[in-house]
């Protein structure tokens, strides 16, 4: 278990690629537009995210509620029992861990492309010094 002290660090560690799901409440912070939620989920759409909300009847983000229709999001409303957390998360590991479709990211695709180039030029480079 990771804990971000705030958006910019949870972004940092997303694209490091060190989150499996993430908890985070989705209560306005005072001077900060956006949620750290809403930024997660607009970079990596495929992201596993259990969201704390004040009341299920409150107005999510459309961020959060793509998130919702996709399957990916999980909403929590306050208040909780820790154990309803504890479900929350081991639900969402569990759908991760049946493989449900999980949207590839850019940044998978582009890692993907560079691997294969890589081996393709090592077979070239094998085929010439073999000639």
């Amino acid at each position: 278990m990771r804990e971000a002290a705030g958006a910019d660090a949870a972004l940092a560690q997303a694209r490091r690629g060190a989150l499996d799901v993430v908890v985070a409440d989705l209560a306005p912070i005072p001077g900060v537009e956006r949620s750290v939620v809403q930024d997660l989920l607009d970079e990596f759409g495929g992201l596993r995210v259990i969201a704390i909300a004040g009341q299920l009847d409150d107005d999510l983000p459309f961020a959060v509620e793509a998130g919702v229709d996709a399957g990916t999001v999980q909403v929590l409303s306050r208040p909780f029992s820790d154990r309803q957390l504890h479900d929350a998360i081991r639900q969402v590991l569990q759908e991760d861990a049946l493989a449900l479709r999980r949207p590839i990211t850019t940044q998978q695709v582009l890692t993907w492309l560079l691997v294969l180039l890589a081996v393709v030029i090592v077979a070239e480079v094998i085929v010439l010094v073999l000639s």
